[in-house]
């Protein structure tokens, strides 16, 4: 009778350490689940930065591309066959 109310006593101590550690990974786990969100919050706004950025740099490089066209149509052309000088 005794040995059955140790092995019950030892039994409901080894459960009561086992909840008290699943409290303790549920608390981890949420704080790290509460990390990983303010992560990724700050990635976001990170990339929404850089994609502006991006846009930016694009805008940019179409005026410039569109400006390099229009100084090529309008540059005079010499006509076919004609020979520039050289120069002495």
């Amino acid at each position: 009778m005794q040995q059955a109310l140790l092995t019950i006593s030892e039994t409901h101590l080894k459960l009561e350490q086992m909840q008290s550690e699943i409290k303790q990974l549920r608390i981890d786990m949420e704080e790290t689940l509460r990390d990983q969100n303010d992560i990724n919050e700050l990635l976001s706004k990170e990339h929404d930065a850089i994609a502006t950025q991006m846009e930016s740099i694009n805008d940019a490089i179409a005026q410039l591309q569109a400006e390099s066209a229009q100084k090529q149509l309008n540059a005079q052309r010499n006509p076919i066959g004609f020979v520039i000088p050289k120069k002495r």
